[in-house]
C-alpha cells in the first residue's frame, strides 16, 4: 500500500521508497526509514498534500512524493516492542 492511498488519523510504518536516489537521501534524513511510524494528522482535498508526524517531527509532503513511500498499516507488533 502507498501513502498516499491511506487517510487522517490512520498510523502506518515505512516499508520500502520507491524514487531516485537524492530523494530517497532526503527523505530518510528527514526521517522515513523503514520501520519508521507515521501518523497522518491531515490529508488536503484530492490528496495534493499530506500532514504526517514521524518521529516527534512533523511535516508536509505533496502527494505525487506520497506515492512513492510504500507503508503497511498492519504492523502493530512495533508498537508493543517501543
Amino acid at each position: 500500500m502507498r501513502l498516499n492511498e491511506l487517510t487522517s488519523g490512520k498510523i502506518c510504518f515505512v516499508n520500502k521508497i520507491h524514487t531516485e536516489p537524492k530523494l530517497k537521501r532526503r527523505l530518510y534524513e528527514l526521517g522515513f526509514v523503514p520501520n519508521a511510524m507515521i501518523e497522518i494528522i491531515n490529508v488536503s482535498p484530492m490528496a495534493k498534500a499530506f500532514l504526517l508526524k514521524i518521529q516527534g517531527s512533523i511535516f508536509a509532503i505533496r502527494g505525487e512524493i506520497a506515492q512513492k513511500i510504500e507503508v503497511d498499516v498492519n504492523d502493530y507488533s512495533l508498537l508493543v516492542s517501543s
